[in-house]
């Protein structure tokens, strides 16, 4: 994603004068954080049967979408998705109710994306992000049904506050 880029070799005054310039644009544009929020709220939820298959980075998206938009918004320099929410929540735009739920449901979500790449590698297959739901446990089952709800949270956030139905 464009906006996340940083500085991995030479000079890195490049970087902050190109994310300076861009945050300077964007901020005299109302309407570019509207159609940038717009877009994160095109995931569709899965049934709450669990059952088939979720494409896991698809269903993080909604989260990492949140945390870059507002992170942009606010013109924080951070690009790591756990950095963003720790300073969007110091800047008191998430409370620490929701705080804690994201954090938490990221990190599960990030939990059962890492196991089943590494159990694929362990049985050489190549890592994709396709979960068959069927093969989730109970308490993995549970778990992901609760953090679907946050990310219905985090989409109903961003429809309030820029405004979309």
């Amino acid at each position: 994603i464009f906006f996340d880029f940083r500085s991995i070799y030479g000079k890195s005054e490049f970087v902050k004068e190109l994310r300076d310039y861009v945050n300077q644009l964007a901020a005299s544009k109302q309407m570019f954080f509207y159609h940038m929020a717009q877009a994160n709220l095109r995931f569709k939820m899965v049934s709450q049967s669990l059952s088939g298959t979720l494409d896991i980075k698809q269903a993080l998206h909604p989260m990492v979408g949140f945390m870059r938009l507002y992170a942009f918004k606010e013109n924080l320099v951070c690009t790591n998705t756990i950095e963003r929410l720790e300073q969007l929540h110091k800047l008191n735009i998430i409370h620490d109710g929701a705080y804690i739920e994201w954090l938490q449901s990221y990190n599960f979500m990030m939990y059962l994306r890492l196991k089943h790449q590494s159990e694929q590698i362990l049985a050489n297959e190549k890592p994709d992000n396709i979960i068959d739901l069927d093969q989730l446990s109970e308490i993995d089952k549970a778990g992901l049904k609760r953090v679907l709800g946050e990310v219905k949270n985090v989409q109903t956030k961003i429809g309030l506050d820029f405004n979309i139905s």
